[in-house]
């Protein structure tokens, strides 16, 4: 807010009322161990800002864990505690929050969100439109309600049966962005390999499609099962192995009538084969 306007907004009551609908209307909380802004907004609401969260329509929680692997035993117990501490922290946030007032709410962390959390937000906040959440359970996030989802694929059970269970439970959207981080075992290949019907006869319908990461040989040879293309307009690419892809994209006709491409990877001629691909379609 403006200098200019603040004084007004603590000393007249009508300016304060409008100036708390604009500052709560959309939330966003460094959640960093080290600088924590968890616990001062719970300390706000607390002594009186807690009335406020009725104007709330987003929440947006962001940081960074410490990396276990360069710290000594006794530090990383430490950085155990702090992340469960966090975790609390964030299921009290949410437990303050006024039923069915958010539309969106966002998590970006290295560490997952804890089940509980996730749960607390699907009983009582059944606005929820879009629901961005990374390092979680997929299968948690799809809701009727959702028109935006972020789900993350990053270990051996959520790339091959969460992932073939997953068209099941989301509905059509407006956007979905898959984090398909870390490294794929071969169980992971082979299991789309060997899969005919991968999804068992369904398919992800989005508008939107992003994906981010490293794709197997298995899994981008069964892409053009895994998505109803003929409703993608909007593709994004990044980090991948976009290079698998080739095959796969050029036997999609229905990726003729896509509007947006964008390719973000190490090699950009890569970028160029691909468009030049879907140009052939």
């Amino acid at each position: 807010m403006p200098s200019y306007l603040q004084a007004p907004c603590l000393v007249f009551t009508s300016w304060n009322h409008v100036a708390a609908a604009s500052l709560y209307k959309g939330v966003m909380l460094d959640i960093r161990l080290q600088d924590s802004q968890l616990l001062r907004c719970e300390q706000c609401l607390q002594i009186g800002a807690l009335e406020q969260l009725r104007h709330i329509q987003s929440l947006n929680l962001s940081g960074s864990a410490a990396n276990l692997d360069l710290l000594a035993d006794s530090e990383e117990r430490e950085s155990e505690l702090a992340e469960c501490a966090r975790q609390d922290a964030i299921l009290r946030l949410l437990q303050l929050l006024p039923d069915n007032k958010i539309s969106s709410f966002r998590y970006t962390c290295e560490t997952p969100l804890r089940g509980a959390c996730i749960q607390k937000l699907d009983d009582h906040q059944l606005c929820i439109q879009n629901i961005h959440i990374i390092r979680s359970d997929p299968l948690q996030l799809p809701r009727h309600s959702r028109r935006s989802i972020t789900a993350s694929f990053n270990d051996t059970r959520a790339r091959t049966d969460a992932f073939a269970e997953f068209p099941k439970k989301v509905p059509f959207l407006d956007s979905l962005s898959l984090q398909l981080s870390g490294s794929w075992e071969i169980y992971d290949a082979m299991y789309w390999f060997s899969m005919t019907d991968p999804l068992d006869g369904g398919k992800i319908c989005t508008r939107k499609l992003t994906m981010y990461g490293y794709m197997s040989n298995g899994f981008t040879s069964s892409i053009p099962r895994i998505f109803d293309w003929a409703m993608v307009s909007s593709l994004s690419l990044f980090d991948g192995n976009v290079s698998l892809l080739f095959d796969a994209i050029a036997s999609i006709p229905e990726l003729c009538d896509l509007v947006h491409l964008q390719c973000c990877t190490i090699e950009p001629e890569e970028s160029r084969i691909l468009q030049c691909c879907l140009q052939r379609n």
